[in-house]
């Protein structure tokens, strides 16, 4: 049996970097809210769910399988998800800093 040929591996390579980024951003999120808890307190809740829902929209499997012609991420699903999170993060960093 041959190896895999690049062009039936790139949609795979393609998904876990997706994966990576979400939890990265997941990562980042769980640190800043520990960072920042004293000064926002409960109201941090609310944008830490939202970048932790956006992260795992972002992190979660593409719906078509990987294989030959199938390239996971093209609805544009996982960077909206993203872009959300890290404005999110922006925001919540920006009233953190000015309390």
């Amino acid at each position: 049996m041959s190896p895999p040929s690049r062009r039936d591996t790139q949609p795979a390579r393609t998904a876990l970097a997706w994966q990576r980024t979400g939890l990265a951003v997941l990562a980042a999120t769980a640190g800043l809210g520990r960072l920042d808890w004293w000064r926002l307190g409960a109201w941090l809740a609310v944008p830490a769910s939202v970048v932790a829902i956006s992260a795992v929209v972002a992190a979660l499997p593409g719906s078509r399988p990987p294989g030959r012609g199938a390239v996971p991420g093209r609805s544009g699903a996982r960077p909206t998800a993203l872009v959300i999170a890290i404005l999110t993060l922006a925001v919540t960093e920006s009233i953190a800093v000015t309390r």
